[in-house]
């Protein structure tokens, strides 16, 4: 309790400590943002990086063109120059090296460069927030809320083209709102299940509307999408409706072989070697755990023994670890009848969970979320319109049918 108190009263003393700092316009980061450097006379002061802050110019002046984002990240990435993150991580800054997406540039990167006042030479801190004394976690803090304090070091790109970049990115927002807005999003059923063949990133849902306003959701792997280079990312793409369709089929075959088998298991349980296999495990287990009590209780009186002079140390010595190697190995055997039992009970059995999950979705007509993230562990989208379904069941499946053919 008093140690709960005192840490509460530490963390509220440092966390107003470092606002105070935040007000003065002292950055307090662990690293500066891309484009500068800690001052060495002052590490609370940020001066250009000369390196990155040509590379951050650069940014606003394509987006004060009307180049998108994505684009702007792929002339980058084809230039060769180190994102963020692998630039902090070359300066010393980060000590583990990015991998993967983490290590080039992407769309979202780019839109969370040219929305930051720091580079016109305001600091802008407090983005996130934490409180151990108030219980808070890390959460985003909305922009109205930042600690802004303007003037507080060199600018990279003038006021004017932050200005026009903000314009640029707001009359954007508004073109995707109305358009989101005059054709209703429906329920993204496959959020976090669809991953690309090549590169393993969650695919992205893009909505695209015809001519005649008919809206179309197709999913795309996002690093082939943005043109991230060196990704090694192919193109596939599949679209909602076949994806509904043939992930329904996929069920239907499921369940189909579900019920071959709930049939199977049930005249599998009438068979007597079943029963007797069955019971033969739950003798076994009987035993075993007769033995480890015998071996604990043998165990238990060595140090009587050895007190009365009964044996030496070294029997002593000898014995208590042979009980300790029959305790750990009797154990591991245990464990595994009792595994050996559940499958028995639990698994070759019409009341099968993955026999009962499917049960549940016989009479569907079609998919929704709910069945998804109850029966699909993840969905591998290999090429154009082709995937493959990885099912949460499928290991206990094929143990399931394994066992049953040996019955």
């Amino acid at each position: 309790m008093f140690n709960d108190l005192y840490a509460k009263d530490i963390s509220q003393k440092v966390n107003t400590a470092l606002e105070t700092k935040q007000r003065k316009g002292e950055f307090i980061g662990a690293f500066p943002p891309y484009g500068y450097l800690k001052s060495p006379e002052d590490k609370h002061r940020l001066i250009p990086d000369p390196e990155a802050a040509p590379v951050v110019r650069e940014i606003f002046q394509w987006r004060a063109e009307g180049i998108g984002i994505n684009m702007i990240a792929r002339y980058l990435n084809d230039r060769g120059t180190p994102c963020p993150a692998m630039h902090h991580y070359l300066n010393g800054y980060k000590k583990k090296k990015p991998e993967g997406t983490g290590a080039i540039w992407q769309g979202q990167i780019i839109k969370k460069i040219t929305r930051y006042p720091v580079y016109v030479g305001h600091m802008a801190q407090g983005k996130t927030k934490k409180s151990l004394s108030d219980g808070i976690p890390l959460t985003n803090v909305d922009k109205k809320d930042w600690i802004i304090v303007h003037n507080t070091h060199e600018a990279i790109v003038s006021q004017e083209i932050f200005d026009k970049v903000q314009s640029i990115s707001e009359q954007r927002c508004q073109e995707h709102r109305m358009l989101r807005g005059k054709y209703p999003s429906t329920e993204n059923i496959f959020k976090g299940l669809l991953v690309c063949g090549d590169c393993g990133t969650k695919m992205s849902r893009y909505k695209n509307v015809s001519p005649a306003g008919t809206a179309r959701y197709t999913y795309i792997c996002r690093v082939y999408a943005e043109n991230l280079s060196g990704q090694g990312c192919t193109k596939k793409c599949v679209g909602e409706p076949e994806l509904i369709e043939a992930v329904f089929h996929a069920l239907r075959v499921e369940i189909e072989a579900a019920m071959k088998l709930e049939d199977l298991l049930k005249r599998t349980q009438m068979k007597s070697g079943f029963k007797k296999k069955h019971e033969a495990v739950i003798g076994q287990i009987g035993a075993m755990k007769q033995k480890i009590g015998r071996n604990a209780a043998y165990r238990a009186s060595l140090f009587e023994s050895f007190s009365d002079h009964t044996i030496t140390e070294r029997e002593y010595v000898s014995l208590k670890q042979e009980y300790d190697r029959n305790a750990e190995a009797y154990g591991k055997e245990l464990e595994k009848l009792e595994q050996e039992e559940k499958i028995y009970s639990k698994t070759i059995t019409p009341q099968n969970q993955w026999i009962t999950a499917l049960k549940k979705y016989q009479a569907k007509e079609t998919i929704t979320r709910e069945l998804l993230v109850e029966l699909v562990d993840h969905i591998k989208v290999t090429g154009y319109n082709e995937i493959e379904i990885v099912w949460n069941f499928r290991d206990e499946f094929a143990m399931l049918e394994e066992k049953v053919v040996g019955i």
